[in-house]
């Protein structure tokens, strides 16, 4: 930039000429390159020379003038006000390194480099992580006093590297001295804290800004910390921003009041749930099933069981047909209270839809029958329900059918289980021949857990020839039998001394599953041999008092804690 026979002998070695810039290569050796605006040129567009050096068109009158007034005689420096503008310019142009040669310059020609000046020079440097440090450090070691605008402008660049609690700590260091917080920086150390998983943070300093200024913070960080809190379970986050952004009138999105619907039902927070629905309502969303499933769940957690069914009533009136997970909440909830007077009342509303001829969701009378498994051998309302499912107004699929079948496999009622499947192939064959009809009926086919239930409750009986067949019709079908199957038939031919454990073995090693808690229990039997059956014999033979072990069983072993715990 500046003739290098002008310059001080003591100048650094990195100069504006010698410094690796953007600058095209035409447009740094301006000294000899006339001078394209004069003084008065350069004012008659009524901005000042600071802002004329940052449009590209006068950049390079910059440098020729600065190069000017260097050549002049006594070789004088450029005074300050000279060195800010040059400043400026660079700083605009984001050009860093050009922006630390100038300092140097500066250092060279005696000039010392003021706050105001590193400030424009950090701004230079904002995009660059490296020569922001650097720079930093010089300003450090050379005690320059730190301002507002420095703060910032470290702040900004803590915020951008995702160095939350160090910009935490130069926040804490301005207030302290006495600066005020610029309303872009907050707005922006408040979004990152936020997207960085710190909601809570984010909503303090947003407080601590609007405490201390008579400004307030834009609506964009008030959102992103509402959406963070949203995931993140904050409640206090939640009430605030809603309060603020109702405040503010600021509507939400689809999205965020869905979700909000959803933290809703989490809580229990049945006014919450309302308004957003409302509020959905207003958007002109068409509701859909997960617009009303959070009611499902405040309604059964409040254990307010009219509230569910008016809230199933409502699907089906808006032509919502209602799934088993979003009814699965039901079915939990009763599983949770076992208390037979609240299944009790879901079966007497039940019957109250029966009668008034509304529409019963398949979804809610399966959430019924899977909420019974816990008393299924203490009453028989299910079967009451079972032998009246002609005349309800609704339509069980596989799911109904499977619910009944696992309840037979508690009341091990075998003769049930096998009438709930006749009734399920019925229904089977009747679809297959109204498949051609112009009503077709909804097609049901049994499935593994058909199988898997009905060979459950046949293996408990006293003869368990039917779980050989269940066995053989779930291979037909063309499902694997479960695990569970193969242990608790293998088991029971085990106590009965039945040879035909040795096929199930070697079929159950064949589909894959372990056996090897079930070979120790056929050991401990003296069936299968090995080292439990020999002791077993050798027991019996000295004419021992025989002790049934169960071997299938894991034994007990101190932990390893307690192992240590007892060696100290």
């Amino acid at each position: 930039m500046f003739p290098s026979a002008r310059l001080s002998k003591v100048v650094a070695p990195r100069s504006l000429l010698s410094a690796r810039s953007s600058i095209p290569p035409a447009s740094r050796a301006l000294s000899t390159q006339p001078l394209r605006s004069t003084r008065n040129q350069s004012q008659s567009n009524g901005r000042p020379w600071s802002q004329n050096y940052r449009d590209p068109k006068d950049f390079n009158s910059v440098f020729y003038q600065a190069s000017k007034f260097k050549a002049r005689k006594d070789d004088r420096p450029l005074t300050v006000q000279r060195y800010y503008g040059l400043m400026d310019a660079l700083a605009a142009n984001e050009l860093y390194d050009e922006a630390l040669a100038l300092i140097d310059d500066m250092d060279a020609c005696g000039v010392a480099p003021d706050t105001r000046l590193y400030n424009l020079a950090l701004k230079a440097c904002a995009n660059n992580p490296k020569r922001f440090r650097e720079l930093i450090e010089r300003i450090e070691k050379e005690n320059v006093p730190w301002d507002g605008v420095t703060y910032s402008r470290m702040i900004h660049h803590r915020v951008r590297d995702g160095e939350i609690e160090l910009a935490l700590q130069d926040f804490h260091a301005m207030i302290k001295a006495g600066f005020s917080f610029p309303r872009h920086i907050a707005e922006r150390f408040a979004t990152s804290a936020a997207k960085a998983d710190h909601p809570r943070l984010a909503l303090d300093l947003m407080k601590v800004y609007e405490a201390g200024s008579q400004d307030k913070v834009q609506t964009a960080p008030w959102v992103e910390t509402l959406s963070k809190s949203v995931e993140l379970y904050y409640d206090e986050g939640i009430r605030t921003c809603l309060e603020r952004l109702k405040k503010d009138e600021v509507s939400l999105d689809e999205g965020l009041t869905t979700e909000l619907l959803l933290y809703s039902a989490r809580v229990a927070d049945l006014g919450l749930a309302e308004s957003m629905l409302t509020h959905l309502e207003k958007l002109g969303v068409q509701l859909q099933e997960q617009h009303l499933a959070p009611f499902l769940e405040i309604y059964v957690k409040k254990d307010n069981l009219d509230g569910v069914f008016a809230t199933f009533e409502r699907m089906t009136n808006a032509g919502i047909k209602p799934t088993n997970r979003a009814a699965q909440c039901l079915a939990q909830g009763l599983t949770e209270k076992k208390s037979q007077a609240t299944l009790l009342k879901v079966y007497d509303a039940l019957e109250s839809f029966k009668q008034s001829g509304k529409v019963i969701p398949t979804a809610l009378l399966n959430a019924v029958l899977e909420g019974n498994l816990w008393c299924a051998d203490k009453v028989d309302w299910w079967i009451t329900l079972y032998d009246n499912l002609k005349s309800y107004n609704t339509s069980p699929n596989i799911r109904t059918f499977n619910a009944l079948l696992h309840l037979c496999t508690i009341t091990k009622d075998e003769p049930l289980s096998q009438r709930i499947y006749d009734d399920l192939m019925t229904r089977s064959a009747d679809a297959a021949v109204s498949a051609s009809s112009s009503a077709p009926k909804p097609r049901i086919k049994p499935d593994a857990f058909t199988y898997k239930y009905l060979s459950l409750t046949a293996v408990q009986q006293k003869s368990y020839e039917a779980a050989f067949h269940w066995l053989e019709e779930t291979k037909s079908a063309g499902f694997v039998p479960t695990v569970e199957n193969y242990v608790l038939l293998i088991r029971r031919c085990g106590w009965k001394n039945d040879n035909r454990w040795k096929p199930a073995l070697e079929e159950m090693k064949a589909q894959g599953y372990h056996t090897m808690a079930v070979e120790r229990f056929l050991r401990s039997k003296g069936i299968l041999p090995g080292k439990d059956g020999q002791e077993r014999q050798r027991r019996q033979s000295e004419g021992a008092e025989e002790t049934v072990h169960k071997m299938d069983r894991p034994v007990y072993r101190r932990p390893r804690k307690g192992v240590r715990e007892a060696k100290m």
